[in-house]
């Protein structure tokens, strides 16, 4: 399926498409570099568009930390070729040992998700914390939604959209089957059909 191309581009033109290289690779990657010791959370995006109509091909990069539209430049190239050595070169050096940046399958463009996943009931009846009561207000505090939502807001980040785009419909696939291996893990752990080690 051919990538969305960049909802952030400047000049954005409904005749773009994701380019496609000579082998029928599409010339479109996200990449990300989050490093909690350096205070690392940022992403790169590289595409090759080609315009429907005039034929004509752009190069196309954008960068910025997580939550942030970030910067980004597009231009006009001579041809394919071009553009997909400028694409691999990019791509070779965010994706270096120096740089540390890691290829993440995200969509670009729609916001929407076709996948639909099956949400089972989780048990909420916990056993009373019987920990002092200004301990509980503190970790109440901490997990206020509505205080971090608020607290995001005054610094000009909209919590209503997701910080990085959309995950490819693939990633969430595989990400609920890793969480319904936990919960089947967990289950058992509960229902001691097996034991922790």
């Amino acid at each position: 399926m051919r990538p969305e191309v960049d909802a952030e581009i400047n000049n954005p033109d409904p005749h773009y498409e994701v380019a496609q290289d000579s082998n029928g690779r599409y010339l479109s990657c996200f990449l990300m570099n989050s490093s909690m010791g350096a205070n690392h959370n940022k992403y790169y995006i590289i595409q090759v568009f080609k315009h429907a109509k005039t034929g004509k091909y752009f190069y196309h990069f954008r960068f910025g930390r997580v939550g942030t539209t970030g910067g980004n430049m597009t231009s006009c190239v001579g041809n394919l070729e071009q553009a997909v050595r400028m694409y691999d070169k990019t791509y070779k050096q965010k994706t270096s040992k120096a740089k540390g940046y890691t290829p993440i399958d995200m969509k670009l463009g729609k916001t929407e998700s076709s996948v639909k996943v099956e949400v089972t009931k989780v048990d909420t009846n916990f056993e009373a914390s019987k920990h002092d009561k200004k301990v509980q207000d503190f970790i109440n505090f901490i997990y206020d939604k509505k205080l971090m939502e608020k607290s995001v807001a005054e610094t000009g980040y909209d919590v209503k959209k997701l910080p990085l785009g959309q995950l490819s419909d693939d990633t969430v696939k595989q990400g609920y089957q890793y969480l319904r291996e936990i919960e089947t893990v967990l289950q058992k752990l509960k229902n001691k059909t097996i034991t922790s080690s």
